[in-house]
């Protein structure tokens, strides 16, 4: 990561003293159940959904800050920790269950080759540093020199997040190209980007053991185009999927469709 080392954590098993731990209720667990560990290393500050009072904590001394949401409270104060380096980059999100990875390849090379030096968020690993033709790209610091830095997940959480975007900045990047997971929607941890572009590739089977119907997927899919982004600009693709019909009059922005037709409004040519 950045070499800003911040003092917000959401696993306990990583606090240092003086941090503030939030706690984060997932499908298999939840973090509420960690706050006395995090208290015991040294947490002065948690933030969770319910009153710590229930968890017997009154031989620590700590602030305690209760919200509705605490993922979202997470990427709230993981944006303003890095200094919301996302409002600095141009940062194009692209979703769908398949072709998210190719599609934001394709597009880092294009912006990198106009001279425009582009990271990356992508299942096959994240890239804090452009490549334009015009230089070398710059090294990793941090990273033994590596140009990859291994994904755990498609769409990392919002501490993670944040500092990628950060490092970008660092490393002189103006823009950056990631893959948005459903996962990673539903979980909010995207929560707070400004994305510049968001682009819908398709949708089919997948995920279900998660969203449980092709109903619920589509709407979380959905979501990342009509919450919280009003200046990004909407590209779905497979225009003759009837769930797409009702994109152009999501949000009020600009949208279009892509494809291999040349009926689309943005086509493939000459490749």
């Amino acid at each position: 990561m950045t070499a800003k080392e911040i003092n917000i954590k959401c696993d306990s098993r990583l606090v240092k003293p003086g941090d503030t731990f939030v706690a984060i209720r997932g499908a298999k667990e939840d973090g509420a159940k960690h706050i006395a560990a995090a208290l015991a290393a040294g947490a002065t500050k948690i933030v969770c959904e319910e009153n710590a009072d229930n968890f017997q904590l009154s031989t620590f001394n700590f602030q305690l800050v209760t919200v509705p949401d605490a993922r979202l409270e997470l990427a709230r104060l993981a944006c303003e920790a890095y200094g919301n380096p996302s409002q600095k980059l141009r940062v194009f999100g692209v979703t769908g269950t398949n072709g998210k990875t190719t599609v934001a390849h394709l597009l880092r090379q294009i912006l990198n080759d106009t001279g425009n030096p582009c990271g990356l968020i992508s299942t096959t690993g994240h890239l804090c540093s452009g490549g334009c033709s015009g230089g070398p790209a710059v090294r990793l610091a941090l990273h033994s020199n590596a140009a990859t830095i291994p994904a755990k997940n498609t769409t990392p959480g919002p501490l993670e997040l944040q500092a990628l975007f950060a490092e970008m900045l660092d490393n002189g990047c103006n823009s950056c190209v990631m893959e948005v997971s459903s996962h990673a929607i539903e979980q909010k941890r995207i929560a707070g980007i400004n994305f510049a572009a968001l682009a819908f590739t398709n949708l089919t089977q997948d995920h279900l053991d998660y969203h449980k119907t092709m109903e619920a997927y589509f709407e979380v899919k959905k979501s990342l185009f009509i919450n919280n982004h009003p200046g990004a600009s909407r590209h779905p693709s497979n225009g003759g999927e009837f769930r797409f019909a009702a994109f152009p009059s999501l949000g009020g922005v600009p949208a279009g469709r892509g494809g291999s037709s040349k009926q689309q409004k943005l086509h493939l040519a000459s490749i």
